[in-house]
């Protein structure tokens, strides 16, 4: 996906917790209103 928050914004990946599980960063798309942390 090339629009993934972990694409356009890779620094916040370090961020991504656990809680989100099985969503990575990977899975959400940047602009998303998907309510993640």
């Amino acid at each position: 996906m090339n629009n993934s928050l972990a694409e356009v914004h890779p620094e916040l990946v370090s961020e991504w917790s656990e809680e989100n599980l099985p969503l990575t960063p990977y899975d959400i798309t940047f602009g998303s209103n998907e309510k993640v942390w």
